[in-house]
């Protein structure tokens, strides 16, 4: 029982982490101006500059205007980066089937699959977004582009979670405790 609920917690945690990162920015980018931009694994958010009352705007990945469109070399980095979020949101679905998994009453190694292929998924979502971002975008062409904002962060630790509780689960539970030195009767 304790396996179970001890899985259970670092599914939940993976599952916060994960949604976290499907909020949050996952790289930005500081032109020579003073605006900034930041991507989600939704689109990206134009900030005019760095005061309290600066405008923001954003686009969708599929709009491909303004700050959203593709550099002119950059389409396939382009379709890659846009390609993340259904990864990450394919490991959410994974891990929810997870958990579901663990209603069953025993935890055996098939138990560690969807935490493990989930986990996989995610860090696919990294690999995606953290290769081809720099690239991706016209607006980044004479940009800093930092990679590593924190939904990249949140994802990071819901892969390892996941990787985590695939581990708790593929672990068999020993049945039986003996004494240092004495063998099981």
């Amino acid at each position: 029982m304790k396996r179970h609920f001890l899985i259970s917690a670092l599914a939940v945690a993976a599952l916060l982490a994960a949604f976290w990162s499907l909020a949050a920015p996952w790289a930005a980018a500081f032109p020579i101006t003073p605006d900034h931009y930041k991507v989600t694994l939704f689109g990206v958010r134009h900030i005019s500059d760095m005061t309290p009352n600066a405008t923001q705007t954003a686009c969708r990945w599929k709009q491909r205007l303004d700050a959203c469109a593709p550099a002119i070399d950059g389409e396939d980095h382009f379709v890659k980066a846009a390609r993340a979020r259904w990864f990450v949101l394919a490991g959410i679905a994974i891990m929810i089937l997870g958990v579901l998994a663990l209603r069953m009453r025993t935890v055996g190694i098939w138990t560690a699959a969807p935490f493990v292929v989930a986990a996989l998924s995610i860090g696919a979502a990294i690999t995606l977004m953290r290769s081809n971002i720099g690239s991706a975008l016209a607006a980044f062409s004479a940009a800093k582009v930092t990679v590593g904002g924190t939904g990249m962060f949140a994802a990071e630790i819901a892969a390892g979670i996941c990787f985590i509780a695939g581990l708790v689960a593929a672990i068999p539970a020993s049945h039986k405790h003996t004494g240092a030195g004495s063998s099981p009767s």
